[in-house]
Order: structure tokens, then C-alpha cells, then sequence
């Protein structure tokens, strides 16, 4: 899955920014305070959206609140467009009200139910992965937990606890269990094999 399209108005500090994404790598680099972490937020607010109705139809995402609408505007609008396997959606949450009153600033959801019915029809077995990590992801003061050892997640399970809930150590121990299993079998069975859940990732 790849976005395509981000546009962000009155989302805390920022006042308007569209960004076009590239196919492959984005980079984005600022002073602190510039506003880089706003713009992981505003991907993480929209994509609760589909997170939720992935997981169930009548789920909810991430509302926008009240307290990120920028200081002296009288509303915030957030939309995305992405694409995946071919088939692209876009969908906009709207908090507030503009000067003018304007209709095409809104929320709209409709293109969310066909695309999360194309995201299951295409491969039951193809997951994305959304994660935001703060400045505090130093590996050394990560302990590993071994208890999530043979510990394997049912792919509903995945998408339910995604992004919503990653956490820098729930991750890297994540990480660190499945390469070490994906180790044992290349050791024990076929020097080829690989474990497909850490693909996304490795690219």
C-alpha cells in the first residue's frame, strides 16, 4: 500500500501543506519543532480509519480533537489518497467550520468500505504495517523479553493492535523473535527460506 497524497489544514501547527508522495522512499527533514512529527500524526489519525474497518465494519478510528485544531483557525480538515494493488481511495476527516462554509471540506468515509472489501478479496493474507516511533527507540536500553518466544499473532490480531498500540520495544522484540525463528529454520531446513512477515520492513 502506498500513499499518494497528503493534505493537512490547520492540524496544530500547521496551517496548509500538500504533500505528493514519491513511489518510493519519502525523506522529510526539519529543525525540531518544525513540524515533522505533526505530519506522522495527521497519517496516523487518518489511517485509524482504515485500521478500524479492517477490523470490524462499525469500528471507529482517531477523531480529531478539539485541542489539535490550530490556535485561531475555526477548524481542522485532514485528507489522504492511497493506493494499493491498483485500486486507490480517499477519504478526509473534518472538524469545525470553514469561513465559508465550504461543502468540500468534509468528512467522507465512502471510499473506505470498497477499498478495506478490495484489501481482503485481493489476498487474505496481505497486511500492512503502519508505525510512528518517537526520538526514545535506543536499542540499548531495550530488554529483550523472552517470554514472546513461539508467541504467533492470528493476522486479525495484527491489524487490530497495529499502529494504534506499536511501541518501540513491542516492535523491536517483535522483530527480534521472528529473525531469530526465521534463523532456525534456514539452520535446520532450507538455507532459502525467509520469513514473509518481515519482508515489508527489510524493503
Amino acid at each position: 500500500m502506498k500513499i499518494r497524497h497528503i493534505a493537512i489544514e490547520n492540524f496544530r501547527a500547521i496551517e496548509k501543506l500538500d504533500i505528493d508522495c514519491s513511489e518510493k522512499m519519502n525523506v522529510y527533514i526539519g529543525d525540531n519543532g518544525a513540524g515533522k512529527s505533526t505530519v506522522l500524526e495527521a497519517i496516523i489519525v487518518l489511517y485509524s480509519w482504515l485500521n478500524a474497518k479492517l477490523a470490524s465494519p462499525k469500528s471507529r478510528g482517531r477523531s480529531i480533537r478539539k485541542e489539535d485544531i490550530r490556535i485561531g483557525s475555526g477548524y481542522c480538515f485532514l485528507s489522504i489518497d492511497v493506493e494499493h494493488k491498483g485500486k486507490t481511495a480517499h477519504w478526509s476527516l473534518m472538524k469545525g467550520m470553514t469561513p465559508d462554509d465550504s461543502l468540500d471540506k468534509q468528512t467522507d468515509l465512502r471510499e473506505l468500505e470498497s477499498f478495506v472489501r478490495h484489501i481482503r478479496d485481493f489476498n487474505t493474507s496481505d497486511q500492512y504495517l503502519l508505525s510512528v516511533y518517537g526520538v526514545n527507540r535506543n536499542i540499548s536500553s531495550v530488554n529483550i523479553d523472552k517470554r514472546i518466544y513461539g508467541k504467533k499473532d492470528a493476522p486479525q490480531d495484527m491489524v487490530r493492535n497495529s499502529f494504534a498500540s506499536t511501541r518501540w520495544k513491542q516492535f523491536f522484540n517483535w522483530y527480534y523473535e521472528r529473525e531469530n525463528e526465521e534463523n532456525r529454520m534456514k539452520a535446520r531446513f532450507n538455507i532459502q527460506y525467509h520469513d514473509e512477515s518481515l519482508d515489508t520492513i527489510r524493503e
